[in-house]
């Protein structure tokens, strides 16, 4: 079930947040990585809202990836990117995410979506996830 099947109330703590996000980014399911970000990022504190809605855009942005949309994908991952960037310098809790690990994926993946044609890897969630997880 995503969080919206199981209802805001029982989304729970931040670590609970990272912690279903990052199962179903294990699973293969960033839509669903998405949608838990995005119950955070509209129903926690507002100086925090950044860094879920951050998450949720560059999960947003792997879906993109996975169903072939390579312009989509890459303006939600930069747009999700720099919010996150922005609370990271702000210096506000991360709940366990690694968030400068995060920037360097997201910096990797973006210097592999610019090869040449036959340079770039397979879409690899975890290439720019692995901050998360």
């Amino acid at each position: 079930k995503t969080a919206y099947e199981i209802g805001v109330r029982l989304v729970g703590s931040e670590m609970c947040i990272r912690d279903r996000a990052r199962e179903m980014l294990a699973d293969g399911r960033p839509f669903a990585a998405h949608e838990t970000f995005e119950v955070a990022w509209r129903h926690r504190p507002a100086q925090e809202r950044e860094l879920w809605q951050g998450l949720a855009q560059v999960c947003a942005g792997l879906t993109h990836a996975a169903r072939g949309n390579a312009v989509g994908a890459a303006t939600l991952m930069a747009r999700g990117q720099d919010l996150i960037s922005r609370y990271a310098d702000r210096g506000g809790p991360t709940y366990g995410l690694d968030l400068d690990a995060l920037r360097g994926a997201h910096e990797r993946a973006r210097e592999r979506a610019h090869q040449p044609a036959g340079g770039s890897p397979d879409q690899d969630p975890s290439a720019t996830t692995s901050g998360v997880g």
